[in-house]
């Protein structure tokens, strides 16, 4: 997939990101002849050069020996720096003149000191940079007046930099060298005004500190332009020895420690989109530029072009554009995005034509009930028969089939619509009736044969069924119902995704879809147990073994069959409205957040031009660009009428309608439509014409009045600025007879018809659509339709009935080929709007602080079943508030909204509104959990717990997953991060035992939500936890020392910890959630980048 990313990472790793290409400017294993310092120039040593001279008193001079080597690194040498008791000991060692002054580097190195080596007061200088203004920088473990620190310490600018609060004696315990190596970063970056340097390190892998606020004295614009390493200094106690070794030096990009064994193995990634193209290097200290670790990649094979970052496996592919950017081996064909091995829309009888045969002549063409087309197949059972009958009642159908392509497939995705009659009661038995089959040869038996898939009915359920084995004898096989009933006389559109499996092993897949939800998944199946078995011939068969209970009927319509499903299906027709200025997102991760691609915006010319011919572009700038870069298709709507254009007063009521008398000139609006699109062309995919007009807040003159004067000059101007974009209209809300009325006299004229809606469930949308503006769009003005606003006032229906309403209308419209687009209304809610805005959002107002509502949660669980990533074991809580769960009642003893889990919590965790809170004041511990132990599932190996948190009047409050419902988490947490209210983090394992990460909350917000997630993948053993959106802990491995921890999953949840003196009801929990996912992640993926080809050159 094209990887988006859609977080603004914390100050740490925006500065030293793991994942950066290095530029080696140095890598050194000391692998070189033996050398002691003074004694001449180094030969051989990667460019490295004798240092300072050797001040041999009391103590010997640097050497390069083999008793210094890192045991686990590269080579067999390493430099060793004497230290000796009661005197100062400087200068000698290694040096290495960089090819240019740097202003920024990495260094990193294995360092060791003897376990007989201790100190009294020290300065224990570890090595020497110089400027080209002779400035030292010297990192050292020291003692000074704010206490032991590791340090950066700039002499030229007489400047100590402490940047870690614990010095040597910590690092290596109990005041002594502990005969250990350890691993050793440190990242600096030059000031610029004395104020702006930044120090990082490293030890062992763990980032111990960050700092962005110190003086080196390089405001001058100097560089680093050499290094001597080596170069020690410490009032020593008890002398011993200080190895190096293995010591790389990068101007470009975190380093990392070496691998296990002591090699790197790196692949080519010269194109820096995370896909290599399975060249690599073996056997190196650090990887050259241009390649990465597996670790850093997303994919260590597969690049087609790894010159070019928008050409990988999964990328977006640009239709009939001659280039292959998702490595498929082909450019994807326009027209839809793919086409289907063969289809039958059953509008007519000449099925024989089409390569149909056996009974195809008694197929029931019935052209007064259809999905789309002329016609469909009416499947008609009379009482006690077996098979369907045709017509007339002088025949019946055994079978009708035909082989699919070639008849050699290992996999397919077949789609076809059913709507049962009024009548239809099914067989009455556990079996039958079976209508779609699938086999392995044109004239198999569909009982008995080789192979049998089956898709039938189990009464109102969708069934599968897969008979498998030696041909003949009678039918036996496995047979599974989904949890999903069908309504009579209602049309649905069933996809169903076959993947044979490996002879020998059970990896074949079944996934039933019905209207786009996923209602079968099924990964251990057994198609075949030898070669030479594939999916050959389609069948249909309707057949009831002991005879129809009654006469009955369904419908089957527009059967297609595909090589494969595309993952993505039908997200290109999906949209969010985004309508008011106020509401414009921060950030393209909020946009990208709910899943849906589409962005619908309003282009308000009241407000962009305030007086004629003078426009204020800034808001609309910042909105569409934040679209685009989410990678969203943009759709831009017109509204109000600026007063110098139509008289009204300047401060009249817009509201109220007083602003929306028509402008007194066609010209003027023409020039708003020209300027706005002739700027936005290369962003904006479809124009709308106009928001609304027939409500008279947006438009106050006649129909006649705003073809005229809005709808005419609109379309020729944006024809003109845009060419290529999409125009459609006319946007009516209130009635048929309105959309009509404007829709008329510009059939001719637009590229799809949009119309908005605000039910009170799908079911009313779609009786609407299907029963009187379809029938009317086909017979009157054959062009797609577009909803573009449908809106469910959750202050009216309920958060759950808005979801389940919000869900099923977009699931409807993938499921309706008339349909080509539908948006919903809107993203946020708007507190006191009068109706205009209300209670649709998929989250609440800014006044609640944009708290996700149950919809946006249901959105994103669809939209993530859309794109095959469906989330297992969900546990949802928004803790809304019902007779069961009032206000002040006990956690303890509910059941979660979603998933059932019933909490346990201690007696002062208590329900406030819709959120949890504190019973009682003062300090406490209060702790909840809900059961979760995720199965085994390698398809699905990350488990995330998330939630919104509020640390007002709380001293911590800590999510995560623990032993126990109501254990402490400071012994029972078994990975927990942990919110203070002064804004800090930590993030800890095992209780308190190992703090993996602490620092700053990102965008910290005192009073209002946090939103804390945690990832750990139990694959890899690796936690993962983003704060606000920011990941602040990228990825850490818990298998290694000094962890050295596996988790147990048993329960999830918090514990809010208050403090003495802290009232009740302050600190909060809200938006719990818990699941199992796959990686890399739901929304990584962007929709669309740079060309609009893919959306605005496609007419619908």
């Amino acid at each position: 997939m094209n990887r988006l990313a859609i977080a603004i990472p914390l100050l740490f790793w925006i500065l030293a990101p793991p994942s950066a290409r290095a530029e080696i400017l140095l890598a050194t294993t000391y692998d070189c002849e033996e050398w002691v310092s003074g004694s001449g120039w180094l030969e051989n040593c990667d460019g490295l050069r004798d240092g300072l001279t050797c001040h041999e008193y009391p103590c010997d001079c640097e050497t390069i020996t083999s008793a210094a080597n890192f045991p686990g690194g590269l080579g067999g040498k390493g430099q060793r720096h004497p230290l000796c008791v009661g005197g100062g000991h400087s200068g000698g060692g290694t040096g290495f003149d960089f090819p240019a002054p740097q202003r920024e580097l990495w260094i990193r190195w294995y360092m060791r000191y003897d376990s007989d080596f201790s100190w009294d007061q020290y300065r224990a200088k570890i090595f020497y940079l110089y400027t080209d203004g002779d400035v030292q920088l010297i990192p050292q473990f020291g003692d000074f007046d704010h206490g032991t620190a590791f340090s950066f310490t700039a002499q030229g600018a007489s400047c100590n930099n402490p940047i870690y609060d614990r010095g040597f004696d910590d690092i290596m315990g109990s005041g002594r060298g502990d005969d250990q190596w350890h691993y050793y970063e440190i990242h600096i970056r030059a000031d610029t005004d004395g104020t702006d340097g930044v120090g990082e390190l490293w030890v062992d892998d763990l980032p111990v500190r960050s700092l962005a606020n110190l003086d080196y004295g390089m405001a001058d614009g100097s560089g680093w332009a050499w290094l001597t390493i080596g170069s020690n200094y410490a009032q020593v106690l008890t002398k011993g020895n200080c190895d190096y070794d293995d010591l790389v030096i990068s101007n470009s990009g975190r380093i990392g420690p070496i691998a296990d064994g002591g090699t790197l193995s790196c692949y080519r990634d010269a194109d820096g989109d995370g896909y290599s193209d399975g060249t690599v290097v073996t056997g190196v200290p650090a990887c050259p530029a241009g390649y990465a670790v597996a670790a850093e990649l997303i994919a260590t094979s597969g690049d087609c072009d790894d010159t070019n970052p928008a050409i990988h496996p999964g990328a977006i592919e640009i239709c009939d554009n001659g280039i292959d950017e998702d490595c498929d081996g082909r450019d994807l064909p326009c027209g839809g995005g793919r086409n289907p091995i063969w289809s039958e829309p059953f509008d007519d009888a000449d099925f024989g034509s089409r390569g149909w045969q056996d009974d195809y002549g008694n197929v029931w063409v019935d052209p007064t009930v259809k999905w789309s087309g002329p016609a469909s197949w009416r499947i008609a059972w009379d009482a006690g028969a077996t098979n369907a009958r045709n017509e007339a009642g002088t025949g019946t159908v055994m079978s009708i089939r035909r082989v699919i392509g070639n008849g050699q497939h290992d996999e397919l995705y077949l789609e076809w619509s059913w709507r049962l009659g009024s009548d239809y009661v099914g067989s009455g038995q556990p079996y039958h009736p079976h209508l779609l089959h699938i086999i392995d040869s044109l004239w198999g038996s569909l009982a008995a044969g080789e192979l049998g898939v089956y898709f039938e009915l189990d009464g109102r359920k969708p069934r599968f069924g897969l008979r498998v084995g030696p041909p003949g004898g009678s039918y036996w096989g496995d047979l599974y119902t989904a949890d999903y009933t069908l309504a009579l006389d209602t049309w649905y559109r069933f996809g169903a995704h076959v993947k044979m499996n490996t002879v020998g092993q059970a990896n074949g897949s079944l996934e039933l879809f019905v209207d786009g939800t996923r209602v079968l998944s099924l990964h251990d199946l057994v198609y075949r147990n030898r070669a030479g078995v594939h999916f050959h011939t389609f069948a249909a068969a309707p057949w009831i073994g002991d005879g129809s209970p009654q006469a009955q009927k369904l419908w089957m319509d527009e059967l297609a069959i595909y090589e494969t499903r595309e993952e993505s299906e039908g997200l290109e027709e999906l949209g969010l409205n985004y309508p008011d200025l106020a509401l414009a997102p921060a950030t393209p991760a909020v946009l990208a957040g709910s899943g849906i691609p589409w962005v619908r915006l309003i282009a308000w010319w009241k407000w962009m031009e305030p007086s004629r011919g003078s426009y204020d572009f800034a808001a609309m700038d910042a909105k569409v660009a934040t679209a685009r870069a989410s990678g969203q298709p943009v759709l831009v709507a017109f509204n109000s009428i600026p007063s110098w254009a139509n008289g009204a007063p300047a401060d009249c009521d817009f509201w109220a309608g007083a602003c929306a008398a028509p402008p007194a000139s066609a010209n003027d609006f023409a020039a708003f439509a020209a300027a706005v699109a002739a700027r936005y062309r290369d962003d904006v995919a479809a124009w709308e014409l106009w928001d609304e007009p027939d409500r008279p807040a947006f438009w106050g003159g006649t129909v006649a009045q705003w073809v005229d004067r809005i709808a005419t000059p609109g379309i020729a101007a944006i024809r003109t600025a845009a060419p290529g974009a999409l125009v459609v209209g006319p946007a009516t809300h209130s009635s048929l007879a309105a959309f009509q009325q404007h829709t008329a006299p510009l059939c001719d004229r637009l590229d799809a018809l949009s119309a908005h809606f605000y039910p009170a469930n799908a079911a009313t949308l779609f009786s609407q659509l299907d029963t009187a503006y379809r029938p009317w769009i086909a017979a009157q003005c054959d062009r797609p339709l577009w909803v573009t606003a449908v809106g469910i006032d959750s202050t009216l229906t309920g958060e759950a009935a808005q979801a389940g309403g919000y869900v099923q209308a977009l699931a409807g419209a993938l499921a309706r080929p008339y349909l080509a687009r539908l948006f919903l209304y809107q993203w946020a809610d708007v507190a006191g709007a009068a109706g205009l805005g209300g209670g649709w959002g998929l989250v609440e107002s800014a006044a609640r602080q944009h708290r996700p509502k149950r919809s946006f949660f249901e959105v994103q669980d669809y939209i993530a079943s859309l794109k095959g990533l469906p989330n297992h074991l969900v546990i949802r809580d928004t803790f809304a508030n019902s007779t069961a769960r009032p206000v002040g009642g006990a956690l303890s003893g509910t059941a979660t909204e979603v998933g059932g889990r019933t909490w346990g919590a201690t007696a002062t965790a208590v329900l406030g509104t819709s959120e949890v809170t504190t019973a009682t004041g003062g300090a406490g511990a209060h702790v909840a959990g809900v059961p979760f132990a995720p199965p085994p599932d390698p398809a699905r190996p990350l488990q995330v717990v998330e939630a919104d948190l509020i640390v007002t009047g709380a001293e911590w409050i800590g999510l995560g997953f623990s032993l126990s419902a109501t254990g402490g988490y400071a012994s029972h947490g078994q990975l927990w991060a942990r919110l203070r209210s002064d804004g800090t983090y930590a993030i800890h394992a095992d209780g308190l035992t190992h703090e993996l990460q602490s620092g700053a909350i990102p965008e910290f917000r005192p009073d209002g939500l946090n939103h804390v997630q945690l990832r750990y993948d139990r694959t890899a053993n690796r936690l993962s936890v983003a704060l606000n959106g920011t990941d602040v802990l990228p990825g850490r491995r818990l298998g290694d020392p000094p962890v050295a921890f596996t988790p147990s999953l048993a329960f999830a949840g918090f514990q809010i910890q208050t403090a003495p003196g802290t009232p009740a009801g302050q600190a909060r929990v809200d938006n719990f959630r818990v699941f199992s996912r796959p990686e890399p992640g739901l929304f990584s993926d962007g929709f669309e980048t740079g060309d609009l080809s893919r959306w605005s050159h496609r007419r619908p």
